[in-house]
């Protein structure tokens, strides 16, 4: 069943989720050219097994805000992730904003636009959030995709929807694809 706002969620069964999808993190960090130093944006980070890989492909100098609006969620990620030091916890809603956060070079948004009811809002914070040059990539669940996996297909954002509202919020399409447990990919840029 399909629990959109998270409030009945187990975060142990969504790490397993995560850990099945866990190629899909390589794939992110090389597609936006993530390297060491560099301050990244992971939004929605659920029980933050991306939010590590991410910190990992950082390293020491670089930064992670992992962003997340569940409570639960942010409990969850503080216990998973406390031996990394180069995490900081932002518990906010995304649709609403970020409060102070630093320009960052990389946003990730993966699996999580179909969970809120306004995506756009989220495209038009991130704006304000990025370097000049920055790339974010987000991932999402194909409505096209045969729904063996993942949310149900009426949840899911078409590609073509999910371009506009990026574009629309002054990014630029950079690359598209396809990948494994029915997603596809868009890189933009500012």
């Amino acid at each position: 069943m399909f629990d959109k706002d998270f409030s009945q969620v187990d975060w142990e069964k969504v790490k397993q989720g995560q850990l099945i999808r866990q190629s899909l993190g390589s794939e992110w960090i090389r597609l936006t050219g993530l390297a060491p130093g560099m301050r990244v944006m992971d939004i929605g980070t659920g029980p933050g097994v991306f939010t590590r890989m991410y910190a990992e492909a950082v390293g020491e100098m670089g930064r992670v805000y992992a962003l997340e609006k569940s409570p639960q969620a942010m409990a969850f990620l503080r216990r998973e992730l406390q031996d990394l030091k180069n995490v900081e916890y932002v518990l906010a809603d995304a649709e609403q904003g970020f409060g102070e956060v630093p320009k960052v070079d990389v946003v990730f948004i993966t699996d999580v636009l179909h969970h809120v009811d306004t995506p756009g809002k989220i495209f038009r914070n991130i704006s304000r959030v990025v370097s000049e040059g920055a790339k974010v990539l987000v991932a999402e669940y194909d409505p096209t995709a045969p729904g063996e996996v993942g949310p149900p297909l009426e949840v899911r954002i078409p590609l073509g929807d999910l371009q506009q509202m990026a574009v629309a919020a002054g990014f630029q399409i950079v690359e598209t694809g396809t990948r494994d447990h029915e997603h596809y990919y868009v890189v933009l840029q500012r």
